[in-house]
C-alpha cells in the first residue's frame, strides 16, 4: 500500500514539474472558447496589406527535441510524412487546447488559399495544432521562440497526415515543428519560421531566410512546383 502511494506521489510530482517547464517562467495560460469563423477571405490573392506579420518579441522560447525532417525543401516536400503543403490564412486563434497531445497544443483554424501538395481544396477550413502556450496577457511560449499562428497571418505550411484530436475534430500538425512553417509579410515576401527567432537552431540548408513565393516554388521538385 505504501509503495502504491509512493508511486502515485512520484507521478504527481513529475506532472507538476513538466507543467512548470512548459509554462516557462510562470504566467497564466488561456484556453479560449470557439468563435464564429469569418465567411469571407482575409483579402484577394496578391493583397497582403491586411496580413499580420509575427513579432518574436511576444514569444518566449522553450526547449524541445525536434524531429529530423531532412536537409532540403525538396526532401521534406517529397517525404511520405508530408501529406500536404498549403498556403492559408489564419481565421481563428482562440487558443483552444488539444489535450490529446503531450505536451498540450494550441489550435488555430485556417482557410486554404492554394494547395501545393495533397488533395485539399482552396477554401477548405483546417485545424492546425502547435506545441506551446498562449497566456492571458497575449504572449506565447513556443519551441525555440518561433511565433505561433495568429489570426490574420498568411502562412505556407508543410503538414503531416491528419490525426483525430480529443474533441473528435481533425488536426494537421506542422512538419518539424517550425521547419515546415513560413510567414508572409505585408509585402508578400515569405519568411522561414526559424528566421524569426534568435533561439531557433534547426533550418533547412537550402532555405533562405526571406524569399518570394516564386523563389520558394523553384526549390521544389519541378514536376510538382506548378
Amino acid at each position: 500500500m505504501y509503495k502504491s502511494r509512493a508511486y502515485r506521489l512520484l507521478g504527481f510530482l513529475m506532472a507538476v514539474m513538466i507543467t512548470g517547464m512548459l509554462t516557462g517562467c510562470g504566467g497564466k495560460t488561456a484556453e479560449g472558447q470557439s468563435d464564429p469563423i469569418p465567411d469571407t477571405p482575409l483579402a484577394e490573392d496578391g493583397d497582403f496589406t491586411q496580413v499580420v506579420f509575427p513579432s518574436a518579441n511576444d514569444t518566449e522560447g522553450m526547449s524541445a527535441m525536434l524531429v529530423y525532417v531532412g536537409e532540403s525543401l525538396a526532401e521534406m516536400y517529397q517525404s511520405e510524412e508530408t501529406g500536404y503543403v498549403v498556403i492559408a490564412d489564419v481565421v481563428l486563434d482562440t487558443g483552444i487546447i488539444d489535450h490529446e497531445k503531450t505536451p498540450d497544443q494550441v489550435v488555430s483554424v485556417l482557410r486554404l488559399r492554394e494547395v501545393l501538395k495533397g488533395d485539399m481544396q482552396p477554401g477548405d477550413l483546417i485545424r492546425v495544432p502547435e506545441t506551446g502556450i498562449r497566456r492571458l496577457d497575449g504572449s506565447d511560449v513556443a519551441i525555440d521562440g518561433v511565433p505561433l499562428l495568429r489570426k490574420n497571418m498568411r502562412v505556407l505550411l508543410f503538414l503531416k497526415p491528419p490525426y483525430t484530436m480529443k474533441n473528435g475534430e481533425t488536426g494537421y500538425s506542422i512538419r518539424g515543428v517550425y521547419q515546415g512553417k513560413f510567414f508572409f509579410d505585408t509585402e508578400g515576401m515569405l519568411h522561414a519560421g526559424a528566421s524569426l527567432s534568435d533561439e531557433a537552431h534547426q533550418q533547412l540548408e537550402d532555405c533562405p531566410d526571406v524569399m518570394t513565393l516564386e523563389e520558394f516554388k523553384a526549390l521544389l521538385p519541378l514536376e510538382t512546383a506548378d
